[in-house]
């Protein structure tokens, strides 16, 4: 999920979840990239239904605007 911003240019990228992307966009970052957080809720072996993880991802994209 990266947001950029163009004055800075320069991601949060490393352990961002849904609980601190508000310090990081404190912190002066012009966006972060979301990996591990999506992946690690992510099974296609063991999930047919995505919804939780939909909904998951619309909250970190609410949360990084």
């Amino acid at each position: 999920l990266p947001i950029i911003n163009t004055t800075t240019l320069k991601p949060y990228v490393g352990g961002v979840q849904l609980d601190n992307i508000q310090r990081a966009k404190d912190l002066g970052f012009g966006g972060v990239v979301v990996l591990g957080d999506i992946w690690n809720r992510f099974s296609m072996h063991s999930t047919q239904d995505f919804k939780d993880l939909i909904q998951h991802f619309r909250k970190l994209r609410r949360a990084a605007e």
